[in-house]
């Protein structure tokens, strides 16, 4: 029952990396993050299990929940233009440019908004953070890939009651708010 959640900066190929493990483990890959997918989503994803969820702040979600690998896909700037001049068939770099710091800007704002969380590219979120710059997209699935067979990244009795418990607690509160009412 692997659970994986990637982000990746616009330009990095972390699409490329997601779908590169999926193939290699046989996961789903859902492009699911916030605020797309609200964080209930989310964590019935992981609920069933051997999925890849790849998007903005799926690994804030499901931080508590011990087995899930959460992975940051990066590359310094200069890569990231030569990749999406490359996909946008352009050779306005500086087009290029302001769709990467646009997405950038969009995506500390959501993770702002939705985890209050002040930077999302800080690498003490994440079990694993890649460079696709300095490692092949072969390279980098195969260190996902070993991660993920670790028994510390196998789900455990408590990791499983922990999902439970999480997509228990919004009927909980809801059964609470109703009892303070009088209901």
């Amino acid at each position: 029952m692997t659970v994986i959640t990637m982000t990746r900066e616009m330009g990095s190929r972390g699409s490329r990396v997601a779908d590169e493990v999926c193939a290699r483990l046989g996961l789903r890959h859902v492009e699911r993050g916030l605020p797309r997918a609200s964080p209930r989503e989310i964590v019935e994803l992981a609920a069933v299990g051997d999925v890849l969820i790849r998007g903005w702040g799926a690994n804030y979600v499901l931080e508590t929940i011990m087995h899930v690998i959460r992975v940051r896909v990066t590359a310094p700037m200069e890569a990231r233009l030569q990749n999406v001049c490359m996909r946008m068939q352009s050779l306005d770099v500086e087009r290029c440019r302001r769709e990467i710091e646009a997405s950038d800007r969009n995506h500390l704002a959501v993770i702002q908004q939705m985890c209050g969380v002040d930077t999302w590219q800080d690498p003490s979120h994440y079990h694993l953070v890649l460079d696709t710059s300095r490692d092949s997209i072969d390279a980098c699935a195969r260190r996902i890939i070993e991660l993920a067979e670790r028994p510390g990244f196998h789900p455990t009795t408590g990791s499983l009651r922990m999902l439970e418990s999480c997509l228990a607690a919004p009927r909980r509160m809801l059964r609470e708010a109703a009892a303070s009412l009088g209901d």
